[in-house]
Protein backbone atom coordinates (compact mmCIF):
# COMPACT_ATOMS: atom_id res chain seq x y z
CA UNK A 1 0.00 0.00 0.00
CA UNK A 2 1.37 3.42 -0.95
CA UNK A 3 1.34 6.04 1.77
CA UNK A 4 2.48 8.90 -0.45
CA UNK A 5 1.51 10.29 -3.85
CA UNK A 6 3.34 12.22 -6.56
CA UNK A 7 3.72 15.83 -5.44
CA UNK A 8 3.77 15.05 -1.71
CA UNK A 9 6.41 16.81 0.37
CA UNK A 10 8.25 14.29 2.52
CA UNK A 11 11.14 14.15 4.97
CA UNK A 12 13.84 11.50 4.45
CA UNK A 13 15.43 10.45 7.73
CA UNK A 14 18.98 11.15 6.45
CA UNK A 15 18.70 13.61 3.55
CA UNK A 16 15.91 15.90 4.76
CA UNK A 17 12.97 17.55 3.01
CA UNK A 18 12.11 16.66 -0.57
CA UNK A 19 9.25 15.96 -2.94
CA UNK A 20 7.97 12.75 -4.49
CA UNK A 21 8.27 13.47 -8.19
CA UNK A 22 7.31 10.04 -9.51
CA UNK A 23 6.29 6.54 -8.49
CA UNK A 24 7.97 4.02 -10.73
CA UNK A 25 8.58 0.32 -11.14
CA UNK A 26 12.11 -1.01 -11.66
CA UNK A 27 13.40 -4.51 -12.32
CA UNK A 28 16.35 -5.37 -10.08
CA UNK A 29 17.84 -8.86 -9.78
CA UNK A 30 14.85 -10.22 -11.67
CA UNK A 31 12.34 -8.70 -9.23
CA UNK A 32 9.86 -5.94 -9.96
CA UNK A 33 9.99 -3.31 -7.20
CA UNK A 34 7.96 -0.07 -6.91
CA UNK A 35 9.88 3.02 -5.79
CA UNK A 36 9.14 6.58 -4.77
CA UNK A 37 11.41 8.86 -6.79
CA UNK A 38 12.24 11.66 -4.35
CA UNK A 39 13.95 14.92 -5.35
CA UNK A 40 15.94 16.57 -2.54
CA UNK A 41 17.75 19.67 -3.79
CA UNK A 42 20.15 18.32 -6.48
CA UNK A 43 19.85 14.72 -5.23
CA UNK A 44 17.43 12.08 -6.56
CA UNK A 45 16.62 9.10 -4.33
CA UNK A 46 14.69 5.94 -5.18
CA UNK A 47 13.01 4.75 -2.00
CA UNK A 48 11.17 1.40 -2.01
CA UNK A 49 7.43 1.74 -1.45
CA UNK A 50 7.31 -1.40 0.74
CA UNK A 51 9.62 -2.67 3.43
CA UNK A 52 12.38 -0.47 4.81
CA UNK A 53 11.61 2.37 2.41
CA UNK A 54 8.40 3.26 4.23
CA UNK A 55 10.39 3.69 7.42
CA UNK A 56 12.77 6.22 5.87
CA UNK A 57 10.09 8.72 4.72
CA UNK A 58 7.51 10.70 6.66
CA UNK A 59 5.28 13.70 6.11
CA UNK A 60 6.61 17.06 7.35
CA UNK A 61 5.50 18.11 10.82
CA UNK A 62 2.74 20.72 10.73
CA UNK A 63 3.33 24.08 12.43
CA UNK A 64 0.87 23.17 15.21
CA UNK A 65 2.51 19.80 15.84
CA UNK A 66 5.95 21.41 15.80
CA UNK A 67 4.98 23.99 18.42
CA UNK A 68 3.32 21.30 20.56
CA UNK A 69 6.48 19.16 20.50
CA UNK A 70 8.60 22.12 21.63
CA UNK A 71 6.54 22.62 24.80
CA UNK A 72 8.11 21.33 28.00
Amino acid sequence: MMEFQTGDKVVHYIYGVGEIIQIEKKILAGRSVVYYRVQIRDLTLWVPVNGTGRQSLRLPTSANQFEERLKF
